[in-house]
């Protein structure tokens, strides 16, 4: 039976067993020798072994991210180096999702399961931002904005013009924006009266009470954690419940109640 999109499993030891005979030193090294042929054979390898994404993030992603990190700080690779095999593992993300999806049976057009990504900024590599994008596409949710849409016009213009349920803000250091004013700023331009608002990334993981605190509805310490805290609010929602999307607040003038755009 095809697997179906939405689907968000929990890796199990023989997932992890499978993924885990590609050793994640052996893949950092074909990274930084630019050992195209193992690299070519890593994503059908995967799939042919029906390994999940939770499980490739958690026993290849993650081990080659933090490996990365200490030669980084040991001054063993230089940024460029670091930036291309950053470029190379969201790479092979995005081909493990896009091949996955492909032989999955899609959910009719859901606009429950539609999210608005953001960025705060202030972060040198977007790996892990990347990495919860490819996990709500994986997951069958319509995935909208990006590590470039920035606390500003063209984010609250977006809320404002779109009918996002969810809205997922990536904070990467403490001092890019206060996330309290953030959530507050981000409910009030929005279109939807309802819109659930996710807080993630560095500084939220290393500092979670801090968010926890600005009021949002979700605070995520990895991006796994994300997509199944919102399935779960989507489980005990009642317009998911009742099938359909909650209605839109009633329109209360141009610009009227609208945030400030200039944050």
């Amino acid at each position: 039976m095809a697997a179906q999109v939405g689907e968000v499993a929990a890796p199990s030891g023989g997932d992890d067993d499978r993924v885990g005979r590609l050793d994640p030193e052996t893949v950092l090294e074909a990274f930084l020798v630019s050992d195209q042929a193992f690299l070519d054979s890593v994503v059908p390898t995967l799939l042919d072994s029906g390994v999940s994404l939770s499980a490739f993030y958690k026993t290849i992603v993650r081990p080659v991210a933090a490996k990365l990190g200490d030669l980084w700080c040991e001054d063993e690779v230089d940024f460029v180096r670091v930036e291309i095999v950053s470029t190379r593992l969201r790479l092979m993300c995005n081909q493990l999702v896009t091949r996955r999806m492909a032989g999955r049976t899609p959910w009719h057009e859901d606009g429950r399961r539609r999210i608005l990504l953001a960025n705060t900024g202030g972060d040198q590599h977007t790996l892990g931002f990347s990495m919860a994008e490819a996990f709500f596409q994986d997951a069958g949710w319509n995935v909208d904005g990006g590590a470039d849409l920035r606390p500003g016009a063209d984010y609250y213009d977006t809320l404002q013009a779109g009918d996002f349920p969810f809205v997922a803000i990536a904070f990467a250091r403490d001092d890019a924006c206060d996330p309290t004013d953030m959530v507050a700023r981000t409910r009030q331009a929005s279109a939807r009266r309802d819109v659930r608002i996710c807080l993630g990334g560095v500084a939220v993981s290393a500092s979670p009470d801090r968010y926890r605190a600005a009021g949002a509805d979700i605070v995520a310490l990895d991006a796994l954690d994300a997509v199944r805290q919102a399935e779960g609010l989507l489980a005990v929602s009642p317009w998911e419940k009742a099938g359909h999307a909650a209605p839109a607040p009633a329109d209360n003038g141009a610009g009227a109640g609208r945030a400030d755009k200039g944050s």
